[in-house]
């Protein structure tokens, strides 16, 4: 393997410099305003529920497990762009 395997496996490098153009490409700027007005709103969301806890019943880890959820669900942020190789 140490002789010829190093010749049959692809370049990581390129294939992930072109995985990032595409994705730079796809982004508009329309969407990234629309993601980011998503963000703020969970966000602040998220703060009110927690500043108000003992009045609305609901405990911090849920509210923010919750916030995680709606982000994740609306597309704003997936799993599979902000994790490590």
């Amino acid at each position: 393997m140490m002789t010829i395997g190093y010749k049959l496996i692809p370049n990581r490098e390129t294939a992930l410099e072109e995985a990032d153009t595409k994705n730079e490409e796809e982004a508009t700027s329309e969407e990234a305003t629309w993601k980011q007005m998503v963000a703020i709103g969970v966000l602040l969301a998220a703060v009110v529920f927690m500043i108000f806890e003992e009045q609305f019943g609901i405990p911090l880890h849920i509210v923010s497990v919750m916030g995680a959820m709606v982000i994740v669900l609306t597309r704003t942020m997936s799993e599979k762009k902000h994790t490590v190789p």
